[in-house]
């Protein structure tokens, strides 16, 4: 089951950076560079955290 899980769990991860890409490609498009940087912002806070709590699991 744990196989499943992580199967959607990335998909789901894949789909979240790909909007995050594309939105800020699209303000990016429409000249808002600065605001293009809150979504570019958010997606690395939230991969850094991902990195590190998967370096700190004892697993």
């Amino acid at each position: 089951m744990k196989k499943y899980t992580n199967l959607i769990a990335s998909f789901a991860l894949f789909t979240a950076i790909t909007l995050v890409i594309y939105i800020a490609f699209k303000l990016v498009a429409a000249g808002y560079f600065l605001t293009a940087l809150i979504p570019i912002g958010l997606l690395l806070f939230v991969l850094a955290i991902g990195i590190w709590r998967i370096a700190k699991d004892d697993d």
